[in-house]
């Protein structure tokens, strides 16, 4: 087989297509909204889940039945974070900014059209305006004005928090 078409394992694309049905608007689903979802049989959906679950990557909330992402993809998260040299060598250039401009610097990491906070360098007093959207945040810190903000997140549905 060549390597523009690697074979993939159907099983597995079908656990990941369930992790990635939960997102910021979808934080806990049902087996059955999940089925729906994937246009898969309800009984595979379950089969999965149940998978997914003895390994701590699917919790089921016992208020409502309804699954979520278990605390597994923490200790993966923070595995990610640890083995990324990102936060060091951004660091550095953050507190140069900071030292430079006498303002708090953000570095945050554009992926999957998601924007995640990866560090920052903080002035002394520090007040922030925030724009989020489905899981996307940015943020600036005065005395940049609002005009500019939306510069940096052109939006029009962003709201100001």
């Amino acid at each position: 087989m060549s390597d523009k078409h690697p074979r993939l394992i159907q099983s597995v694309q079908r656990a990941l297509d369930i992790i990635n049905c939960f997102d910021s608007l979808h934080v806990q689903l049902s087996l059955t909204e999940i089925s729906e979802k994937l246009n898969l049989n309800i009984s595979t959906v379950y089969g999965l889940i149940n998978t997914l679950s003895a390994y701590s990557y699917i919790d089921k909330n016992p208020d409502n039945g309804k699954y979520k992402l278990g605390l597994e993809f923490l200790l993966k998260a923070n595995l990610v974070s640890q083995s990324l040299d990102l936060k060091e060598i951004g660091h550095s250039y953050l507190t140069d900014l900071t030292k430079k401009y006498h303002e708090t610097s953000h570095l945050y990491v554009y992926q999957h059209e998601q924007i995640f906070a990866w560090t920052r360098s903080n002035r002394p007093t520090t007040t922030s305006l925030s724009v989020q959207e489905r899981g996307i945040s940015c943020r600036c810190t005065p005395p940049l004005p609002a005009k500019y903000f939306w510069r940096i997140c052109p939006k029009p549905s962003c709201k100001i928090s």
